[in-house]
């Protein structure tokens, strides 16, 4: 009986300070620690990368920093293009387009004719051309810095995960 009101009492102890603790994480999750998709650096110290529930980060020192910018979004990003220090767009989940053109510090959604279709990579030109591809062979294509998108043709199914131009004509 002395045995058992000792172990008793001993877990009293050890549970009722937790039972009252209360935590209050302050930590950042730094953007090593979160799924994260794509990464386009514009130059070799400014750089953005996407992912996971609408993480978007930003570096101005070459990744050695990197600060949280705001999507107002949950869905996967999965691509990102800057085509100068100001002006850049992220594709992703649901066919979600983010452009902005502060550098980040705000996103904006734009229309997005894929049908829902999930887009993974987008590419410009400059600020105004650029095109994004996804899903089931989804092609869509901008000439106002995406104010408008279209949908093109492409004649495939497969998923399209990346694409390049090498040229204004010459893509991949």
């Amino acid at each position: 009986m002395f045995v058992r009101s000792i172990t008793i009492f001993i877990y009293l102890i050890l549970f009722s300070g937790f039972a009252s603790a209360q935590y209050n994480w302050q930590i950042q999750i730094p953007p090593t620690l979160r799924h994260l998709y794509a990464v386009h650096f514009i130059d070799a110290n400014n750089g953005t990368a996407c992912g996971l529930a609408g993480a978007i980060f930003h570096t101005t020192n070459g990744g050695t920093d990197w600060s949280e910018q705001k999507s107002f979004t949950n869905n996967q990003l999965k691509g990102v293009f800057f085509s100068s220090l100001m002006c850049g767009t992220i594709v992703g989940r649901d066919g979600i387009i983010l452009h902005t053109t502060d550098g980040g510090l705000q996103w904006h959604e734009q229309k997005s004719p894929s049908n829902l279709q999930p887009l993974l990579s987008t590419f410009f030109f400059d600020s105004l051309h650029g095109f994004a591809t996804g899903w089931y062979g989804t092609i869509i294509q901008t000439f106002d810095g995406g104010e408008h998108w279209e949908k093109q043709k492409s004649n495939v199914t497969t998923f399209l995960r990346s694409i390049f131009f090498s040229g204004d004509s010459s893509g991949l």
